[in-house]
């Protein structure tokens, strides 16, 4: 290697010289090497910090023509593995929310101006006028004009106050706010169009527009909301807040279309929100088959084709309406008149239903089934025998402690046509002094109808031991009790616990009723309940009751009641060892309740009234006796009167299930009266089991046998001959049973929709969190192990699609 390419500095060959070249010739005094130049004389050369920049350069120069040489294939290839990560997982996101999406779609029918032009002229006002008579909704009763007008007065300042339970404040005309605010009960007056059914009667009352025009943007605004809605927000799509504003939205049109500030857009928007709504009432996966809100649904078809006659598909909603009623009709209402949903209150709700029902189709000139027309006079027949002089209903299910003296509104069957007038009033006086529904389960027994409608010497005793599972508003109180005497309720039911509150979980549970049951069984345990026997006689009536389940529990309950005034209940078990059974006896809320002179013994009074209810429990060992007044935990002790939790006292009796009984006595007596008043204690001679047992009663006219011996019920009184009552096997009704309940169940199959809204709110919060976190884990994979990042992608997308699997398949 020459020296000059060495770059090697080398000292001038004349000796002494003072300068040094290097071998190119330059010297280095008088012009400095570089750096690199220096460091060549190092053994150990120094690198130029230039260098490493140099082949940062060179490295990214190398990459850009490796990438410059991919082929456009490769770049699609890997384009469409990074979609494919993201698609898979979007995928499942749209598959959990596509059928919610479906569901809740509703296209928007073409509402011409010759429909508009032909729902301004029909039907006539007297059809309209007809049609008005029947609410589907939360009706409010005013008791004169000045009422009506107050309530308006205070909605058109946004505050709501209906049967003074239902109470709010809300925004005018509309906030979307409100759709979701406050308790169920408190959105279903809104969202079924309470107020705008108050300003149009108050519009009508007085005939200021203010009142016309405020119902027209709340309606308009409500309008607007729900087409632009995705999904069901509060009851924006309930089935009682739709049907409920059908007969709503047909009055405010009946007045709107003659008034002098009618705009043809304004009723292009009301006409397309009923046809909306008839799209939705109609359609299967909406439709409640399994209670009354599903004759609702029907009810406000047929309103809405009669109110609306030239909208789309009416002739359709026509057809619909009545093959749905058809099959509802085999398992809402039994053949003994009895609507078929654990509660007085809502039979009186059903018979003014069925009611409607039938003048509808004379409306429509359709002729109603006989058998429809047959369960109807029964059930009136039926509704007489649990109506007191007040217009109360025993406190059985969910019943409202409503005193309607006229009852429901109801029509005759003894003409036909669109001009008949409705009914105020079922026949008031029960027909039977007993009464007894096998198939329905219930028993009514009256005292002193002969003085009816005087309150005071009658009484009436109300058995219930009804339970078809899947129908509307029952409570756990199968073989429950209720009393009333002298126009006072003595021993109760918690009654209709308002939706949404707390509590009402417990209120509908066991300790809500004087049911005997497991103690911490729950409501919907699996059970059934018959009528043993049952027996009856000129001073006595006995019916035998049996609950079987859950498991290997067996309640038996026999309550005789010796006319007029005494009532023995024999309560006993058998079930598993360790286990215990309980009964929580609530009096009325206006009941005094105190201790009596010996244990087990209640003395029961009202202010104000001569009677008293003298109360003995007698119970076999290991029992304990306890009270309990408006309490939560446990939960015991309330009545809900005007839809308000009032505390009541309350009994509870607890004990072993096996080789335990107990037996409950009551005696209602005032000055004068007539029957069996007590002297004393009674007490249990002796118990062997259900079929064989004997209770003394001193009395003041002596000493009182009552007891069992197998099928005979047998009392001897003092002084006078014994009476037996022979008693009878419960008739078979599982025939009866069975057609109830395939019809329920076929009904069930064709109408089948699980509403999974929650859990895919849910399932999408979870996976969102897992979507989130598996992303973080592949941003810091591909820069740690790139060499993993594509296995790694493979194995996520394979983990998602058996998610999207299983979800498909197993869960929605």
């Amino acid at each position: 290697m020459s020296p000059r390419s060495s770059g090697v500095l080398r000292r001038s060959s004349f000796s002494g010289a003072p300068f040094s070249f290097t071998a190119s010739g330059h010297c280095v005094k008088c012009n400095p090497l570089p750096l690199r130049e220096k460091s060549a004389r190092s053994p150990f050369p120094k690198i130029d910090p230039s260098d490493s920049n140099r082949r940062k350069i060179r490295s990214r120069k190398n990459k850009s023509r490796r990438m410059e040489q991919e082929t456009g294939s490769t770049m699609a290839r890997r384009l469409f593995a990074q979609l494919f990560f993201y698609a898979v997982p979007l995928l499942v996101f749209v598959r959990i929310w596509l059928p919610e999406v479906e569901h809740n779609y509703i296209p928007n029918d073409r509402i011409t101006e010759a429909m508009v032009d032909q729902a301004r002229r029909q039907p006539e006002e007297a059809v309209f006028r007809e049609l008005e008579e029947f609410s589907l909704g939360l009706k409010p009763l005013w008791k004169n004009d000045d009422e009506l007008i107050a309530a308006a007065e205070k909605m058109m300042r946004g505050e709501i106050e209906i049967a003074k339970k239902f109470s709010g404040k809300f925004h005018v005309p509309f906030s979307a706010e409100d759709v979701e605010k406050g308790l169920p009960t408190s959105q279903l007056s809104l969202a079924a169009f309470v107020v705008p059914k108050v300003l149009t009667d108050a519009y009508q009352r007085t005939k200021e527009e203010k009142y016309l025009m405020t119902a027209r943007d709340i309606i308009l605004g409500w309008a607007a909301y729900e087409r632009t809605a995705w999904f069901p927000k509060g009851l924006l799509w309930n089935n009682h807040a739709i049907s409920a504003r059908i007969p709503v939205l047909a009055q405010f049109w009946r007045v709107y279309r003659s008034h002098p500030r009618y705009d043809p857009e304004t009723a292009k928007a009301i006409l397309l929100m009923v046809a909306r709504s008839a799209r939705l009432l109609a359609d299967p996966a909406h439709f409640t088959f399994s209670t009354n809100h599903g004759i609702m649904q029907n009810l406000a078809l047929w309103h809405l084709c009669i109110a609306f006659p030239d909208l789309p598909e009416v002739e359709k909603y026509k057809r619909v309406a009545l093959s749905r009623m058809r099959e509802q009709m085999l398992f809402y209402m039994s053949d003994e008149g009895v609507i078929l949903e654990h509660s007085p209150g809502y039979h009186r709700e059903g018979m003014q239903m069925i009611s409607a029902a039938l003048k509808y189709l004379d409306l429509m000139k359709m002729p109603a089934p006989e058998a429809w027309k047959e369960k109807y006079r029964r059930g009136k027949d039926f509704y007489a025998q649990l109506k007191r002089p007040d217009g109360s209903l025993p406190m059985l299910g969910d019943t409202v402690s409503l005193q309607d003296p006229y009852g429901p509104r109801v029509r005759g069957l003894e003409t036909d046509g669109p001009g008949e007038v409705l009914d105020d009033k079922i026949d008031s006086l029960p027909k039977r002094a007993a009464s007894l529904y096998p198939i329905s389960g219930y028993a009514l027994w009256w005292n002193g109808l002969d003085r009816w409608p005087d309150p005071r010497p009658l009484n009436q005793s109300a058995v219930a031991w009804s339970y078809f599972p899947g129908h509307g508003h029952k409570h756990a109180d199968e073989m429950s009790v209720s009393l009333w005497a002298g126009g006072q309720t003595w021993w109760t039911n918690v009654g209709y616990w308002p939706y949404g509150e707390k509590g009402r979980e417990e209120a509908v549970s066991w300790m809500g009723s004087n049911a005997p049951h497991l103690i911490e069984e729950p409501a919907e345990s699996v059970r059934s309940a018959r009528l043993r026997s049952y027996g009856e006689a000129e001073r006595a009536a006995v019916v035998d009751l049996e609950r079987r389940g859950p498991g290997a529990y067996v309640a038996h309950r026999q309550v005789v009641h010796w006319r007029p005034n005494l009532w023995v209940i024999v309560d006993s078990a058998t079930g598993r060892a360790g286990d215990r059974t309980a009964t929580a006896w609530t009096a009325s809320h206006q009941v005094d309740l105190s201790e009596g002179p010996t244990p087990g013994a209640y003395d029961l009074k009202v202010k104000e009234s001569p009677l008293r209810l003298k109360a003995f429990i007698l119970a076999s060992e290991n029992t304990k006796i306890k009270q309990l007044k408006g309490s939560m935990d446990p939960f015991g002790g309330w009545e809900v009167v005007d839809y308000f939790n009032v505390p009541a006292p309350a009994v509870v009796v607890e004990q072993p299930v096996n080789g335990s009984w107990a037996a409950t006595l009551w005696s209602l007596e005032a000055p004068g009266s007539a029957g069996v008043k007590l002297a004393g204690a009674p007490a249990m001679q002796s118990w062997e089991d259900p079929d064989h047992w004997s209770i003394a009663l001193p009395t003041e006219s002596g000493r009182v046998q009552i007891g069992r011996e197998g099928e005979r019920v047998r009392i001897d009184e003092a002084g006078r001959p014994p009476q037996e009552i022979a008693l009878l096997p419960g008739p078979e009704i599982q025939g009866p049973l069975e057609k109830i309940r395939a019809a329920y169940e076929t009904a069930a199959v064709k109408y089948r929709y699980n509403n999974l809204f929650d859990y895919r709110v849910k399932i999408t919060r979870y996976l969102v969190a897992i979507f989130l976190l598996q992303e973080i884990f592949f941003f810091v994979c591909r820069r740690a192990v790139a060499r993993f990042y594509f296995g790694f992608r493979v194995l996520n997308i394979v983990g998602w699609a058996g998610v999207g699997l299983w979800l498909v398949y197993f869960r929605l």
